[in-house]
């Protein structure tokens, strides 16, 4: 890192904490701190929440699996896409939840169950989410303190033994998150977010375009062909005995995807923002189209990284990287950080810089907005429901702040700690079944099933806790031995949706009582006009095409075209790779075909990558111009504070 790669990272900084000043002005309420008093728009929408959700902790678990699967894993995470995309165009959890317009999932299912469900769920979502956060600080300190070249000093305090350049790094990272947190609630995080989302798009562009001219495609084709027989780089159906990251891993996460919709509360700020429920369908539907150009990036630069390992033009850089690789006593570590090491040795001067910025832009984004919502959910979803009456305004803003340290502290201490022995996905996996677990059944049955009940919720939480807890006392009993648990924390996930989607409709059906459906989602009678698009017209009836499409009166002619283009790009996707599939099976496609595929989808995704950003970026600058107008002049509710009044 030279003083211009230095400089590029200072810029950065110094834009943010403008940008996050200028927000401090319209912080007024609980609603604006929280949901920004419900005025964002989808671009802005689609790329802060992008950011926010990608984070720099996941896009180094990407390199982490990316880097040990190549791209066989890209054609079954394409799958996960397109059922992301189903998702997004048909609204599915998402339109339906700003209909109710809960600032959190708990408020939510206080509305939907009672009082005490909000409280105890609330309860398990802050745990699974600050234990999920826990080790955030550490591997974005950590990723810093490698690519940067920094040293590692221990130092021993009683019977403790810690890094002080890695904690030094991770107090620097986590203040600042905090500092955009405090200036201006969702609104500063949301913006700021919007920043750093549009930097790190145009950053891993111009990454892929280097990582294309540096290595010839020729010889990378070789170096992945050589990997032993049945752990292809190159082709999907020939990857069966890659273990943890195969199309099993894939087709769980696909099923959760669907189940577990809306349930991850990490980005819950931005789940209640937009301006009404259509304007959250469609900042979805840009979410998911920048989603396919941004993960296809993620997923190209480890396989990169994997060839110029081994390429002999590299020899030299290779024996630095594995040496500094050797370092690192913790195997599990080891793998987290190659990728980032190898591009530390290999991009130039500006592009490391800007590489090290957009990934600065990752954490931060990330921090801020898991900070914001778990210590929200804290005083929302647990303290206040206790205390039973409302906050005064200014006290409940200090118990948020108070809370948000507090999740800031624990996460900073945990990531000191805590020690990391399995693969960053898995870690996620196994700490978020002790809320997914059980959630989709919950928000799914309280959305759309009438006869959804309080027992059946209890018996799906309680399942889920039940398999997460065993999921962690045996691996911990299996890694005393020496040994890895024969069933990773994706296969206990599936088994815990499983089994809590079963309790739910058993207790629900015997319970067998219904629920005025049209009052949670302020529909009919308790209809509100504000969050209201267009004034509906329910006796007009819409062509068969559309209501199949489910598009209805609040589409404009822009938003069709969006839909419908996004709609045919995805079913040719979807219909090549069923199609591709069908065919390997009955005449397995040659390498030839892998060689020359793989080439043609890195074009194709830069191409979209380029063209989105810019998209996105222009839509997003106008949106927060509208965001700005819209605070200014918004009549503010002091009473609207994730109070449920029945």
């Amino acid at each position: 890192m030279g003083y211009i790669d230095w400089s590029i990272i200072a810029f950065l900084i110094a834009v943010l904490i403008w940008a996050a000043l200028k927000t401090n002005r319209y912080q007024r309420t609980v609603a604006d701190f929280l949901v920004a008093n419900r005025c964002a728009g989808r671009y802005l929408l689609g790329v802060s929440e992008g950011i926010a959700g990608l984070g720099a902790i996941t896009v180094i678990a990407f390199f982490e699996a990316y880097y040990e699967a190549g791209f066989s894993l890209i054609w079954w995470g394409l799958m996960v896409n397109l059922a992301m995309v189903v998702i997004a165009l048909t609204g599915w959890v998402v339109y339906r939840y700003r209909e109710t317009r809960a600032m959190t999932l708990a408020q939510l299912l206080e509305k939907r169950y009672n009082k005490r469900f909000r409280i105890f769920s609330g309860f398990l979502i802050f745990i699974s989410g600050t234990l999920n956060f826990g080790i955030f600080p550490a591997v974005g300190a950590r990723f810093f303190q490698y690519f940067c070249g920094l040293p590692v000093i221990n130092i021993h305090i009683g019977f403790l033994t810690f890094d002080i350049v890695l904690a030094s790094i991770m107090i620097f990272l986590i203040g600042i998150s905090l500092y955009f947190t405090f200036l201006g609630g969702q609104i500063a995080v949301m913006v700021t977010d919007f920043i750093q989302g549009t930097l790190f798009n145009f950053v891993f562009c111009a990454i892929i375009i280097f990582l294309l001219f540096k290595m010839p495609w020729d010889d990378l084709i070789n170096i992945l062909s050589q990997r032993p027989q049945g752990q292809s780089m190159l082709n999907p159906f020939m990857a069966a005995q890659t273990r943890n990251f195969n199309v099993w891993f894939y087709i769980i996460q696909i099923i959760g995807l669907f189940y577990s919709i809306r349930a991850w509360q990490g980005n819950q700020g931005y789940f209640g923002a937009a301006i009404n429920a259509h304007e959250a369908r469609m900042g979805n539907i840009f979410g998911l189209w920048r989603a396919l150009t941004q993960q296809c990036m993620v997923f190209i630069v480890p396989v990169f990284a994997y060839v110029l390992l081994r390429h002999f033009s590299f020899s030299e850089m290779a024996s630095a990287v594995n040496e500094q690789l050797t370092s690192i006593s913790n195997p599990s570590l080891q793998k987290q950080l190659t990728t980032t090491v190898i591009l530390s040795s290999v991009l130039p001067v500006g592009l490391l810089g800007a590489f090290g910025a957009a990934m600065l832009s990752a954490l931060i984004s990330t921090d801020d907005t898991y900070m914001h919502s778990w210590g929200s959910i804290f005083v929302q979803d647990i303290i206040m429901p206790l205390r039973g009456k409302k906050f005064k305004h200014e006290k409940q803003m200090s118990y948020l702040k108070l809370s948000i340290t507090g999740v800031a502290v624990f996460s900073f201490l945990f990531s000191l700690l805590f020690p990391q022995n399995d693969y960053v996905l898995m870690y996620f996996a196994m700490t978020g079944t002790i809320w997914l677990g059980g959630a989709g059944a919950v928000i799914i049955g309280g959305l759309y099933w009438k006869k959804g009940s309080v027992s059946g919720a209890y018996g799906a939480l309680i399942t889920g806790i039940i398999v997460a807890v065993i999921n962690f006392v045996f691996q911990r009993i299996w890694n005393a031995r020496g040994l890895e648990f024969p069933i990773n924390s994706q296969w206990l996930w599936f088994i815990a949706m499983i089994a809590s989607s079963a309790v739910y409709i058993v207790l629900s059906l015997i319970e067998n009582k219904n629920f005025d459906l049209d009052k949670l989602l302020n529909r009919g009678i308790y209809k509100i006009k504000d969050d209201q698009a267009i004034e509906y017209n329910a006796s007009k009836n819409l062509p068969l095409w559309q209501k199949i499409t489910g598009i209805d009166e609040n589409f404009k002619f822009s938003d069709k075209a969006v839909y419908l283009t996004m709609s045919g790009f995805i079913a040719f996707c979807g219909l090549f790779l069923i199609a591709g599939t069908i065919i390997n099976l009955i005449w397995p496609l040659p390498q030839s075909f892998w060689n020359v595929f793989w080439k043609f989808f890195i074009i194709i995704t830069l191409t979209l990558s380029a063209v989105t950003s810019v998209w996105f970026f222009l839509g997003g600058l106008n949106d927060i111009k509208i965001l700005f107008k819209r605070l200014k002049s918004v009549n503010r509710d002091y009473e609207d504070d994730g109070t449920v009044n029945k």
